[in-house]
């Protein structure tokens, strides 16, 4: 059981303070560690860690996190260790393109299934994560295959099994 939360502001104000917010609220979700990716439209932030969100987030932290689309992730591990690189949201880069984040709760009972596909693919998973997979998952079916993220986001529930709520960040938009 983890908690998700995302932001987004029309008026282009900074949202990671709102993230936080609820992040807060989703504590009893997950007190292992907590984190928050931001774009300002052009680049995507990351500030993850273990530890509290009150302790985590100050108001130093949140304000090198300026950007009005915002998701955030409280993880209570169900898959991987309690280490830094399980703690989410994870960012995913792309070879001269976009950077992508993802945050994510929940169970998938064929992971190992979905982990060997994509890994036969080329792509490289750093952790044993849910989150992860789900985020890797969607940026090759968008980079690799030329899907439209909702038709990634369709053909990931189709074949991932399990229960989850996950949120993906692109640039410019939050799905």
């Amino acid at each position: 059981m983890c908690g998700v939360a995302g932001y987004y502001s029309r008026s282009h104000a900074n949202v990671a303070g709102q993230v936080m917010l609820g992040l807060y609220s989703e504590q009893h979700r997950g007190q292992e560690s907590c984190g928050i990716a931001v774009s300002n439209g052009t680049v995507i932030r990351l500030h993850k860690s273990m530890g509290y969100v009150k302790e985590v987030f100050t108001p130093e932290v949140l304000q090198d996190l300026p950007g009005y689309i915002a998701i955030g992730q409280v993880r209570y591990p169900t898959r991987g260790s309690s280490v830094i690189k399980n703690a989410q949201p994870y960012v995913i880069e792309t070879l001269g393109g976009p950077i992508y984040a993802v945050a994510s709760n929940g169970d998938i009972v064929n992971y190992d299934e979905v982990a060997h596909w994509l890994r036969n693919r080329g792509v490289h998973l750093s952790s044993n994560n849910d989150g992860e997979l789900i985020g890797r998952f969607l940026v090759y079916q968008h980079e690799r295959q030329g899907l439209s993220i909702p038709d990634a986001i369709r053909l990931l529930m189709s074949r991932v099994k399990g229960a989850y709520s996950s949120i993906f960040l692109t640039p410019q938009a939050m799905y």
